[in-house]
């Protein structure tokens, strides 16, 4: 079956086609793509949050998710307050 696996990398998403045997699991695609599952990285598939132990189908896309450096609502909220004048 042929499914790929993205992750994120310094210059940007590291895309990969893999060629797996029946039947898979996620764990099994982050190994064939040397990514493992030793990293702190969370895994979903198609933006849904799933296990390495998921089963996989055909054309199915894998992603690793790095972990946030910063609260996305604190820092839009810093933005605010440097655009707004003070009153």
């Amino acid at each position: 079956m042929k499914i790929e696996v993205l992750s994120h990398e310094a210059g940007g998403i590291r895309r990969l086609t893999l060629e797996l045997p029946e039947p898979a699991t996620v764990g099994s695609a982050l190994s064939a793509a040397g990514l493992g599952r030793d990293c702190e990285a969370r895994v979903g598939m198609f933006g849904r949050l799933c296990s390495a132990e998921e089963a996989i189908s055909e054309g199915a896309r894998v992603e690793v998710y790095r972990v946030l450096l910063a609260d996305p609502k604190q820092v839009r909220r810093q933005r605010a307050r440097i655009r707004r004048p003070q009153a």
